[in-house]
């Protein structure tokens, strides 16, 4: 070669990006957090590997440390970590474990590997500064230091033997190899499985360490297994082959490891485990198509694989390693090393399992050992865009899957639960305080926030800590968050919606309510799996909520719209069914123990402000009801669980489901605002139809407490079922004040008629329900010019309804529709059926009343609302008492003017024609008046009776002495009533069996506190008495009573206070209960003036003539009581009109010289200024004039006569004052 010439290999050096192994293992680990993440790459490895078993032991002992390889492995002889799968190393994986961040499974695993002994594997540097293993027959150890083996360097940090060929190295080194004899490997033979040994860094070694400054001590080892245990039953659900996790503890001095924890598939198959592993296929075909650049493989249909997973977790006990435990116990005692019980058996559990677990497995002996937890697990390959974005050849580079799937957990029970006697232990659901995770086979350190755990062959971040997703993205970045979302909505979603046909079909609602189908589906289902069943509580956790992070909230946004049409919600209604989401009606929220409205007549501001403060509801549910109205029910009874008996019980298929669900149906957009039950919702469904079930059955609500805490007094509208002990009847009448509280939440009062038109109810005193109607105005001028005319106010509001208020029209409609009209009234009257018309006609109100007059006019209590009933504050009670009310629908107060109308409705129909009705009423011993009927009872809470009226009963359907005296009572603190009623129907009982109306010129005197005779008098002349004691509170008639009334007229005479005047209305009734004011307009005191004026309106009633002729034949005693009855009270205090009246009655003796009056004598005529002279006889003179001033004196009464006729006859004489026998008296102011 010439002296210029010069090679290339001389002349170029080495130079070149070289990677200095422990930085890169560095940076690795602070992409991978420490914890549990570590032990998942190596289950993942395992599971890749096809391991059915892995079992990870916290090696507490101290090998020794003189048969080494090397001085520099003596440090590494201490407590260690060993985790053992039952799978061995093929060759490609020797290979791929010694890359970092390149490992071989995609180039010749073809796929089928997640993550085996990719950048993953690192973490473990975590824990150690040497990690080792032995699979086969081979054992290696890494030394990225270069430090501690003999022969290392960094170009080759590590060794590997082959034990098999190399015995006599294992005899030579025994305290090297002491560590790795665990699980079966004795380096006797190829060990069937994978042991791996990571020597816990000591605080000195990482001191020096380039990798890690940071130690590892036994405690924090033990931490980590603990940690580990809690998540070990969720790591089996996506894994494809391992089936056991076990954790143990080897304790200084012991022979053999003792098992602490384990965590199993407990329905192993060969089925399952070709489920579990179908998805090796898929990625199978994946790399295929990705090597041969041909997608023909990929994206043909969607598979799936769907199967129950369950899965045991159980604490050794100690009782069970009795023998170890106290080998262990005896040799730590002995032990100066105080490391070694860190995680003693016993430490362990309390530790680990201590109450806290997830897994919720005890801590002592009396505690729980077992946990049983019953996964669905939903696998799909292939669907929607994820299908078709895996086939393009631009990506097939990625090599990426369209597989996932969904795992919800169904049930978590202990060991020692209660199965009730019928061994269905999975039954019983515990809390399950669940948290949904992302997996890619295993979980990832991410909160979905779904209610299931979704696995799927995700793109993930370098750090396995998270999936790829955003739209800030290009290249790669952006295909992978595409790929990520495409699989969350076209291959997790038809997932997720299976598990939810599978879960309703577990679902425990009741086996009655059930189709054949889903029987059959459910005894199936129960067969395989030990007759598992789900609450629907349970069941209706499992839906996605709304909510969710991103990326996952692609979930929430597609599922709504996958299942729509799926029936995968329970209804109750017509005996229980499956339905699907666009059928359903949400209840949506119900509140409870609102604002009161204590003041009625505050009514308008109450309901304006309770109409704002509820229309932000509207979209969501129902406003806070009042207290009052919730106050009717029992305490355990919710507005909720009322408002969905009500609708269940009309067939409305309302779903019973969470706020939750509830909230995300909304926000998704499945079910719109007209099938939630709002106010506006109800208002609607009750006027479409108006004998619903609720309306006309009443309701039953489940009963979840006591019969006997039922507060006492419900029983009038709430009473139990004798047959169900189980739950409580509501009545039809407490149920529409409930819903009409509902109906009008978010109602302004200007919209009364408006929303509320149509509404059948309210609650009426007759038991039925009234429809709420606009309002029909008439003129009230008008009504009154007809009622004038003779017709009834009733018809008359009726005519001028029916013709439009033209006058005229009504007019002629009244004379020709007399017939029509009547039939109406006795066909329609308001009282037949629900939702009558209200008032007495078509188009009259229903009237708000109190309670006493709904006693009182029960009769016609179709026309009336108790108001009484509904309580005060209530927003009820001041939509009734609201004047925006009245104006604008068919409610409105009782007003006098209606009172007659109403008592149309009561009273027999043959007396309203009749001035004078025959009453039909007897005594029926043993017969008590009770409620109900046309006339009430006689509710001792609100009517006092007298002992001798009590068993009054009814007669020909008349009303009793006691209904007249209820109404009187009422009328007596209701004077402006009386004036709408004179004149009209026959409402004055007598004593002589008729009822007249009120007018004067009935001539009907108050005769209770008048002597016998002077009755007696009363009932000759034919003068109608009123009904003893009408207006009596309580009155005893005792024996005295009756001796007293028997006695003479002097004995019996009612006395008077002479210094009042004689009109005094109330000095003879009962201070209790005083007669209105108007009464005695129409009805006559039992005074002297009341006696007159009533037989003043007998003679111009039945004529003079009649009156004196019936006086006449009257006995003596009667007339002179009645004499002598008027002459107590001096006789200037009666008026003209009286004293006329007086004089013209033949009661008074008189003594005539005239033949026809008997004998006469004379008498001497007496005059004021002189003394009385002697008195002569004459024995027929007829003179009757004589010079001596003596006149005839008839010594024997010869007649009755009256003043008015006699005083100026010539032949007749009366005498001017009193003489000797008292029987003559005829004082001097009546001459």
């Amino acid at each position: 070669m010439e002296e210029n010439e010069v090679s290339w290999d001389d002349a170029a050096g080495d130079f070149g990006q070289k990677s200095d192994l422990c930085v890169r293992i560095r940076e690795i680990c602070r992409n991978y957090p420490e914890g549990t993440s570590i032990i998942k790459e190596l289950i993942q490895n395992a599971d890749d590997a096809g391991a059915r078993d892995f079992k990870l032991c916290l090696d507490l002992r101290q090998h020794g440390t003189t048969s080494v390889v090397g001085p520099g492995m003596a440090q590494y002889q201490g407590p260690s970590i060993l985790a053992y799968n039952s799978a061995q190393f093929q060759e490609a994986d020797f290979q791929s474990i010694q890359r970092i961040g390149d490992s071989l499974k995609k180039a010749t695993s073809k796929g089928s590997k997640t993550g085996r002994f990719g950048i993953g594997f690192n973490s473990v540097y975590h824990l150690t500064e040497v990690p080792q293993f032995v699979s086969g027959r081979n054992v290696v150890w890494f030394d990225p230091h270069a430090t501690s083996l003999p022969g290392v360097n960094p170009a080759n940090p590590g060794k590997m033997i082959d034990y098999r060929k190399n015995e006599a190295l294992i005899k030579k080194f025994p305290d090297q190899f002491a560590g790795f004899r665990a699980f079966g490997c004795d380096f006797k033979k190829d060990f069937n499985g994978t042991l791996f040994r990571f020597p816990l860094r000591t605080a000195e070694q990482a001191s020096v360490s380039r990798i890690s400054h940071r130690g590892h001590s036994v405690d924090e080892a033990a931490k980590l297994l603990r940690d580990f245990a809690d998540e070990a039953s969720s790591m089996l659900l996506f894994l494809k082959a391992v089936e056991t996790v076990e954790i143990f503890e080897w304790a200084v001095g012991a022979s053999e490891p003792t098992k602490l924890f384990e965590s199993r598939v407990s329905n192993p198959s060969t089925t399952l485990r070709q489920q579990r592993s179908f998805v090796l296929t898929a990625v199978e075909v994946a790399a295929a198509a990705a090597s041969s650049k041909d997608s023909s493989g990929l994206g043909e249909g969607v598979t799936t694989s769907d199967f129950m997973l369950e899965v045991e977790s159980r604490m050794i006990h100690e009782d069970e390693q009795q023998s170890q435990s106290q080998n262990i116990n005896t040799v730590a005692a002995a032990s100066n090393d105080t490391s070694s019980s860190k995680l003693s058996v016993k430490s362990f559990l309390g530790a680990a399992f201590g109450g806290k677990s997830k897994v919720n497995i005890g801590s002592t002996s009396n505690g729980p050992k077992f946990n049983k937890q019953c996964w669905y697990v939903c696998n799909q390959l292939g669907g929607g865009e994820s299908g078709q974005l895996s086939i393009r050849p631009d990506v097939l580079h990625l090599r990426l899957v369209p597989w996932a799937g969904v795992a919800a957990l169904l049930s978590s029970s202990d060991d020692d639960d209660d199965d009730g006697g019928d061994g269905n232990k999975m039954n019983k659901e515990s809390q399950i305080d669940f948290e949904g995770r992302g997996y890619c086979f295993l979980p990832l350190p991410v909160k979905t926030g779904l209610p299931l755990h979704v696995n799927g062959y995700f793109e993930l971040s370098s750090n396995r800590r998270d999936i790829w997703h955003g739209d800030d993205m290009g290249g790669d970045g952006q295909l992978r968050s595409q790929w990520n979302t495409s699989l969350l909505k076209d291959v997790v979603t038809p997932c997720y919606s299976r598990l939810m046909t599978k879960a309703a079909e577990l679902t425990t609602c009741s086996s009655s309510l059930l189709t054949n189908t889903t029987k059959q589906k459910r005894a199936s289902l129960s067969s395989r799996n030990k007759t598992l069943t789900l609450s629907l509580d349970r069941y209706y956790q499992l839906f996605p909520p709304d909510g969710c992070p991103a990326p996952w909230n692609a979930v929430f946004s597609s599922f709504f719209k996958y299942v729509k049409n799926e029936q995968i919600l329970y209804t109750k209604a017509g005996g229980g069914r499956w339905i699907p989401l666009h059928e359903a009606v949400l209840l949506g929220n119900v509140g409870g123990g609102g604002e009161s409205h204590d003041n009625d007549n505050d009514t308008e501001g109450h309901l304006t402000k309770a109409s704002h403060s509820n229309a932000r509801i509207e979209s969501e549910g129902i406003a806070a009801l009042s207290p009052q109205i919730l106050s009717l029910f029992p305490n355990h009874i919710t507005p909720s669980m009322i408002l969905s008996s009500i609708l269940i019980a009309d067939e409305v298929p309302l779903v019973n489901i969470p706020f939750t669900l509830t909230h995300a149906l909304i926000s998704s957009g499945t079910i719109g605002k007209d099938h939630i039950a709002t106010s506006l919702f109800i208002r609607k469904h009750f006027k479409k139809y108006h004998l619903y079930n609720s309306l006309t059955k009443g309701i039953t609500i489940d009963q979840f407490h006591p019969m006997n805490d039922i507060k006492e007094g419900e029983g009038e509208n709430i009473k139990e079922d004798k047959e169900e002990s189980t739950s409580i009847m509501i009545s039809v009448q407490l149920i529409s004040i409930f819903l009409l509280e509902v109906c009008l939440q978010g109602v302004v009062h200007t919209k009364f008629g408006e929303e509320l038109s149509g509404l059948p109810l309210l609650p009426l005193v007759n038991g039925t329900l009234g429809s709420l109607k606009r309002k029909e105005s008439v003129n009230q001028d008008s009504v009154d010019m007809l009622i004038s005319m003779g017709f009834s106010n009733a018809s008359s509001r009726r005519a001028l309804i029916k013709n439009n208020g033209n006058t005229d029209q009504a007019i002629n409609w009244l004379f020709q529709n007399q017939e029509n009209e009547e039939k109406d009234r006795k066909e329609n009257n308001g009282q037949a059926t629900t939702g009558g018309r209200g008032g007495v006609v078509p188009g009259d109100p229903f009237y708000c009343c109190s309670e006493e007059e709904a006693l009182l006019l029960q009769g016609a209590g179709g026309c009336l609302i108790n108001r009484d009933a509904i309580p005060v504050g209530s927003l009820i009670r001041s939509f009734l008492m609201n004047s925006k009310t009245s104006n604008q629908l068919n409610v409105e107060l009782l007003t006098p003017r209606a009172i007659p109308d109403l008592l149309g409705e009561i009273l027999p129909k043959e007396w309203e024609k009749s001035k004078v009705a025959k009453w039909s009423y007897c005594n029926k011993e043993g017969d008590k008046e009770e409620g109900g009927g046309r006339f009430g009872g006689a509710d001792k809470k609100h009517i006092k009776t007298t002992p001798t009226n009590n068993d009054l009963v009814l007669v020909n359907d008349h009303p009793s002495p006691l209904w007249f005296r209820k109404l009187w009572i009422y009328l007596a603190s209701h004077g402006d009533v009386v004036p709408f009623l004179a004149d009209s129907w026959p409402l004055v009982p007598t004593n002589e069996g008729e009822v007249r109306p009120l007018s004067r010129s009935e001539a009907i005197v108050s005769s209770h506190e008048l002597t016998p005779p002077l009755r007696k008098m009363l009932e000759l002349v034919g003068c109608p008495t009123l009904l003893d004691n009408l207006f009596q509170s309580e009155v005893i008639h005792t024996e005295e009573d009756e001796n007293q009334q028997g006695k003479g007229d002097k004995e019996s005479m009612p006395s008077h206070d002479q210094n009042n005047n004689h009109h005094d209305q109330n000095n003879h009734i009962d201070s209790d209960i005083r007669p209105p004011e108007q009464f005695w307009s129409y009805v006559f005191q039992p005074n002297r003036v009341g006696l007159l004026l009533a037989l003043d309106a007998l003679q111009r009633r039945n004529g003079m003539k009649l009156i004196s002729n019936k006086f006449e034949t009257s006995p003596s005693d009667v007339k002179d009581s009645f004499r002598l009855f008027l002459s107590r009270e001096p006789a200037y205090e009666l008026d003209d009109k009286e004293a006329s009246i007086a004089a013209t009655l033949p009661i008074y003796r008189a003594y005539s010289p005239n033949p026809k009056y008997g004998q006469t004598f004379k008498i001497k005529n007496k005059n004021k200024n002189e003394s009385n002279k002697e008195i002569s006889h004459d024995s027929g003179d007829d003179d009757d004039d004589d010079d001596d001033g003596t006149l005839h004196r008839a010594m024997i009464a010869s007649s009755f006569v009256s003043i008015a006729q006699h005083n100026h006859d010539d032949h007749c004489y009366l005498i001017e004052e009193s003489m000797e026998t008292d029987d003559d008296i005829i004082p001097m102011g009546f001459l």
